[in-house]
């Protein structure tokens, strides 16, 4: 096992040790843990420098979450790593993202920029956790939506809905995307429903919120998920024509989060996304809640074509 101080310190060690194979052929077989020490250890088949890097990042993840098996496609794992590892430091994310993504593949032939920005993310970190006196938070909130050209032109109505609050140096964001498809209710019917609750919780517990832990904002934000799911199904059981168990009841997505100064709580249902937008790119933060996605998190066999 690896710690999550220990990930990018690891990853930084082994990247550096592939540099210093130089222009060797040979493909990673396996990394190793010896007496503390981490070793690569070297095959008789041939890879790129390429290869081996994308070898070095999934076989080491794969030790630090018995989640993130190394026969899981990277892309499909890039799209749940925000599940299968929750803890994962944000500013590896990105990286993780451009290593295992076919659409910037050209990333993993620059090693030495790798290593950079994994030195980097270590010296963000650290400014991130210093104490700081006498900073003020400032909102900048934007937002936009499209239904999308292939939902348009088979005529459906866009179910996007979205909620922010403001107050003081603390805030809640909402997105919720109703899924398309049921025979009880509707997906916009969903989502607007959702920002409803979630608009009432707000403006009840918004001033109990300014003092509150950890814990009492996560148990804020589980709650009002909680309550919210509740008025849509009891909707959706109104609106049935037959018995609930046979129709599709509406439902939506919803991504939520709560900032008190500097610090996010998110949580979220369903595969809408939450990214993080830093001076390096965009990190996806959370994993797909779908049928592959718990397949996945729970061992079970999956069929990845």
């Amino acid at each position: 096992m690896i710690s999550q101080d220990q990930l990018i310190p690891t990853l930084i060690l082994l990247l550096m040790q592939l540099r210093n194979a130089g222009q060797t052929r040979s493909r990673i077989a396996a990394i190793l843990n010896e007496k503390e020490e981490w070793q690569l250890q070297w095959s008789d088949e041939e890879a790129t420098q390429a290869d081996n890097i994308q070898i070095i990042f999934s076989q080491l993840l794969s030790i630090y979450s018995p989640n993130c098996e190394t026969n899981i496609p990277r892309e499909v794992l890039v799209a749940h790593l925000g599940m299968l590892c929750p803890d994962i430091p944000e500013d590896l994310l990105f990286i993780l993202q451009n290593v295992f993504s076919p659409a910037s593949y050209g990333y993993c032939h620059d090693l030495e920029h790798i290593i950079h920005a994994l030195g980097q993310s270590q010296i963000r970190k650290e400014i991130r956790t210093s104490p700081e006196s006498n900073t003020t938070t400032h909102w900048s909130l934007a937002y936009d939506t499209h239904i999308g050209m292939r939902k348009a032109q088979l005529g459906q109505t866009n179910q996007d809905y979205f909620f922010f609050g403001l107050n003081n140096e603390n805030a809640l964001l909402m997105v919720a995307d109703g899924i398309s498809y049921s025979t009880a209710g509707s997906g916009n019917m969903a989502s607007h429903i959702a920002t409803q609750v979630i608009d009432h919780f707000w403006n009840t517990e918004k001033g109990k919120l300014l003092q509150a832990t950890g814990d009492e904002i996560i148990s804020f934000l589980k709650t009002a998920l909680f309550n919210a799911n509740i008025y849509i199904c009891d909707m959706a059981k109104r609106l049935s024509k037959d018995k609930l168990e046979e129709e599709v009841p509406m439902g939506t997505t919803i991504v939520l989060a709560y900032l008190q100064k500097d610090t996010v709580y998110l949580t979220h249902l369903g595969d809408s996304r939450a990214y993080l937008i830093t001076e390096d790119g965009a990190a996806l933060l959370t994993g797909d809640h779908n049928i592959r996605g718990e397949r996945i998190k729970h061992g079970i066999e999956t069929d990845f074509n």
